[in-house]
């Protein structure tokens, strides 16, 4: 694996941290440089004055266009991570203030990687760490020294080492999906019947995969004995993309042809009421 860190650094102080962490790991640790390939067992720390990205496995550096205080570098490079990455993507938010981290995590869960938290119990400062919990996306609050074997169990399953050659499901995937979904019918009204069979196979792999089980009878088996996986595999389905604007032609048809003439026609004093609908189908 390789590490990045990402850090709220002082733009105007020189940053000590990979000095600092080369102390305490056999890694190689360094500042991040930009157009650099991404290597195992390496650690690439966010340099000052600078936004941090991945995409094709390879780590660039940008100049942050938002004013000082609402630089979020972590959501920054979270966001990139999970679209590059995707069930390969781990996310750690770490003790910090504010909020940063938050709306990356939701990135990483919706890419279907995996989410861990530090216990806001061990965090010297617990802002992140509980704004990030409050997303309700964590897959794990762990005190530190517990993370290590959760992350090497997770990335040694098939579903993360493997996606394209192994079928976790086993070769009877529709016959074990069909009987998972019959299962959650007893813990949720909603029918996944409906769903499309290639979201629904991700989403079961992955908790599978939190879960260290690469056979479906066992997960099966699982669900029928724990309400609370079914209740996690039930929420994890129930994910949607969160870009709101994700078919700017319409918005812009709205825009131009529909919510103009509505203000223009409407009499002074009069509300403009709106409807929204968020379909829980992926």
């Amino acid at each position: 694996m390789a590490f990045v860190v990402i850090h709220h650094v002082d733009p105007d102080h020189k940053s000590l941290m990979a000095d600092l962490l080369a102390k305490h790991t056999k890694m190689t640790v360094a500042l991040a440089v930009d157009q650099t390939k991404v290597a195992p067992d390496h650690v690439y720390v966010i340099p000052p004055k600078r936004f941090l990205r991945i995409e094709n496995g390879t780590l660039y550096l940008t100049e942050p266009t938002e004013r000082r205080g609402m630089r979020l570098p972590i959501d920054f490079f979270l966001r990139a991570l999970a679209e590059d990455q995707k069930q390969r993507a781990v996310a750690i938010i770490l003790s910090g203030t504010g909020s940063d981290g938050t709306a990356g995590v939701r990135s990483i869960k919706e890419h279907g990687g995996l989410v861990l938290v530090q216990d806001p119990k061990e965090a010297t400062q617990d802002g992140m760490p509980r704004s990030a919990i409050a997303t309700g996306t964590v897959d794990h609050i762990l005190p530190v020294a517990k993370m290590p074997s959760v992350i090497s169990e997770y990335t040694a399953h098939p579903y993360i080492a493997q996606p394209s050659s192994v079928r976790v499901l086993g070769e009877n995937a529709r016959g074990a999906l069909a009987e998972i979904i019959a299962e959650l019918k007893a813990h949720t009204p909603i029918d996944f019947e409906l769903y499309k069979e290639g979201t629904l196979l991700r989403r079961i792999k992955r908790r599978m995969a939190l879960r260290h089980m690469q056979n479906s009878t066992d997960y099966l088996a699982l669900l029928k004995d724990s309400e609370d996986e079914a209740e996690k595999l039930c929420a994890d389905l129930l994910i949607c993309v969160t870009s709101f604007f994700r078919d700017p032609e319409a918005f812009e048809y709205l825009a131009e042809n529909v919510i103009r003439d509505l203000v223009v026609n409407c009499k002074p004093g009069m509300p403009i009421r709106i409807w929204g609908m968020n379909p829980l189908r992926p």
